[in-house]
């Protein structure tokens, strides 16, 4: 083979591989899809902050005189109480609190009786009418056990008790209760005559919500020393407050059905937020959901940590009980598309928004950010008609690189 030949079929096979692997980056390029891409949907974002907070209220202490024993709750915290109402009864040791309790049970047992077969509660009854009412308190008991109302469900239970045992009489399977009613009115004598002391009743002065406890901070932290506080303070009490509960104290009443809570908040996610603006909070300490609004906010500007006061209206039995908690204050609520933030570009137009598949093509889509965290940005839903727009169920690309307005996608 001359040296020309070979110098021939050298340049030749040269040329086939060079051509064979352009060919093949091409292939490659057309197959490797080198984006990753979601599909948009509308979703809530929460504009919320993190603290610790004091429940500031207006209390007064329940008169407990020394007495030595037991109490028992009329009424569960948050309850409202009126004024001279009895709250609690105080009792020697749990035995009495037991044997007045089997003695409550035996007289209401023996007035169920009594009523069953009294002539005007049997007069126009049959046992039709009566199986529709016991139908009708069956229903009201099974509701209220499920709803955890319990002292609704004993209602119940008692008339469903009347209305079986007047059943009883019309439907001739006894004649009376007298020897029940003879045996009831033996028990309750005997019992009686065990009992050395009467309880004692506790009333309150005063109207307002039962709590069943004290907590030592009632006097410091009443609704007129508010603005005493700071936010070491705020904290020092957080910090302390488990640790300073009176339990040998037998209750209060909460005068004031307004609270004001105190919070400890970091000043870059509260430095915008509008006083008088509603708001939600969540309590870790009782994990409730309550609405507030925002009365005061102090700013500090030279430092991390600035205060709030947000006013409550409303009265529940856990809140009743709380003077400090870690909470969390939700600001505000949005509701659109939700997009993840390395999603969002800027246009060379200066336009904000996101590059979106369509058809193969890379089209900008607009939006128009509601709010945003370091990760996502939640943006508005309102724009169904319009198609420079991101829309719900949109597919946008997320990563990826050299992005541009109808760029061809393979």
């Amino acid at each position: 083979m001359s040296l020309k030949s070979f110098i021939l079929k050298s340049l030749f096979f040269a040329f086939v591989a060079c051509f064979a692997c352009a060919m093949a980056y091409q292939i490659y390029a057309s197959l490797k899809f080198d984006y990753d891409v979601t599909v948009v949907k509308s979703d809530v974002m929460e504009k919320k902050a993190e603290g610790v907070g004091v429940v500031f209220k207006d209390e007064f202490l329940l008169d407990d005189s020394g007495y030595v024993g037991m109490a028992k709750n009329n009424f569960s915290s948050g309850s409202r109480v009126a004024a001279n109402s009895e709250v609690v009864r105080l009792y020697k040791s749990y035995d009495d609190i037991s044997k007045f309790k089997k003695l409550e049970f035996l007289e209401n047992e023996l007035n169920f009786l009594k009523e069953a077969q009294s002539p005007g509660a049997l007069q126009d009854m049959d046992i039709k009418s009566i199986n529709k009412q016991m139908q009708a308190q069956y229903y009201g008991l099974e509701r209220d056990l499920k709803n955890g109302n319990l002292e609704r469900a004993a209602d119940f239970k008692e008339k469903m008790t009347t209305l079986f045992n007047k059943r009883q009489i019309i439907t001739g399977r006894v004649e009376n209760f007298n020897d029940a009613i003879e045996k009831i009115v033996d028990e309750t004598e005997r019992l009686r005559r065990t009992i050395s002391s009467q309880p004692k009743s506790i009333q309150t002065p005063v109207s307002g919500y039962f709590v069943d406890g004290v907590d030592g901070y009632e006097s410091e932290c009443a609704i007129k020393f508010l603005n005493d506080f700071d936010f070491e303070r705020i904290e020092k009490i957080y910090q302390d407050s488990a640790e300073n509960s009176l339990q040998d104290k037998i209750g209060k009443i909460i005068t004031n059905p307004t609270l004001f809570l105190k919070v400890v908040l970091p000043t870059g996610l509260v430095a915008d937020a509008k006083v008088g603006s509603s708001c939600r909070i969540k309590f870790e300490k009782t994990g409730e959901d309550i609405s507030a609004n925002l009365s005061e906010l102090n700013i500090n500007w030279n430092g991390e940590k600035s205060l709030a006061t947000f006013k409550i209206n409303v009265m529940t039995e856990k809140l009743s009980k709380i003077r400090a908690s870690k909470v969390e204050v939700i600001f505000n609520t949005y509701r659109g598309i939700k997009i993840p933030k390395t999603a969002v570009k800027t246009n060379s137009e200066g336009e904000i928004g996101v590059y979106a598949l369509n058809n193969m093509l890379m089209k900008f889509k607009k939006i128009d950010v509601l709010f945003e965290d370091d990760n996502s940005v939640i943006c508005s839903d309102n724009y169904v008609n319009d198609a420079t727009y991101l829309r719900a169920y949109d597919k946008i690309i997320t990563r990826g690189r050299d992005l541009y307005d109808n760029k061809p996608v393979r």
